[in-house]
């Protein structure tokens, strides 16, 4: 059943916290998932002030409270800096502990930094604490919660295929950034070799690493439209769009040589896993 809804922001201009709820309640909640455990929609309203207001001390906007009550298989939330994401994901990640019941091992943080990883964890366990410390034995959970970089995730289930991307040395097959600017400056040299010449310099460089992990990451490797919109794109004005495909094949061609892998092989090597049927 699809089940999708924007904000009507009219609305949240104007209502009331009641009326907020039975919005969220009527527009935000999917039939396909139940409460369990006597839980019902009112009770975890009430559940989620308690938690934000007493125990943590914050006073969500209209926008969060949405994001903190909705009840749906999918839910995008797009926010500025600053907007207290990291607090937002906590509080829906110890909702869905509390109200269905999800163990901390079974729940997936994916952050962008290292130290964005470590903030998640901490405000987790610090949030569950103080809800641990009001006694109530119904409302105690588990500290944990499995959180990673993007990459380190990738890398975690890539590491168990290796082999099927012919790769047999676990302990070597990651390339270091400097590995990386040298496999393309292999691969600029063997491009000029057979082709014509052209001034390359280490901002040449960077932008062909770049253009290579954006077109991966996107999956425009065969739009070279799409390329535009690549930021350093600019600083390859002296290459068509021909010649930087061309060597960016072969610097295609010498990881796999080489069986190594990159940073965006990690990610894109994890799509092609999860693609499989099996």
């Amino acid at each position: 059943m699809n089940f999708e809804t924007d904000l009507d922001y009219s609305f949240l201009n104007s209502c009331s916290e009641q009326e907020l709820f039975e919005y969220i309640e009527k527009n935000f909640l999917s039939p396909n998932i139940k409460f369990d455990n006597g839980f019902t929609f009112s009770k975890v309203c009430n559940i989620m002030k308690i938690i934000c207001t007493k125990v943590i001390r914050i006073t969500p906007s209209k926008e969060q409270w949405v994001f903190l009550l909705a009840d749906c298989e999918r839910l995008l939330c797009e926010a500025c800096a600053g907007a207290g994401k990291t607090t937002m994901a906590q509080l829906r990640s110890i909702k869905e502990k509390l109200v269905h019941n999800v163990a901390g091992n079974n729940i997936l943080a994916l952050a962008y930094n290292t130290h964005a990883v470590e903030d998640m964890k901490s405000r987790h366990s610090s949030i569950i604490s103080m809800i641990n410390n009001l006694g109530i034995n119904d409302l105690r959970r588990d500290k944990t919660i499995c959180c990673y970089t993007f990459h380190s995730f990738c890398k975690g289930w890539v590491e168990e295929y290796l082999s099927d991307f012919g790769i047999t040395n676990k302990a070597a097959y990651l390339m270091s950034d400097l590995e990386r600017k040298e496999a393309m400056q292999l691969s600029l040299n063997t491009f000029m070799k057979y082709n014509r010449s052209i001034f390359v310099s280490d901002v040449v460089i960077d932008a062909l690493l770049s253009v290579q992990s954006y077109i991966a990451e996107t999956l425009t490797i065969d739009n070279v439209d799409a390329w535009k919109m690549c930021p350093n794109i600019s600083d390859l004005s002296e290459l068509n769009f021909d010649e930087i495909k061309t060597i960016l094949d072969i610097y295609t061609r010498y990881k796999s040589l080489k069986h190594k892998m990159d940073f965006t092989d990690l990610v894109d090597n994890m799509y092609k896993i999860c693609c499989r049927k099996e």
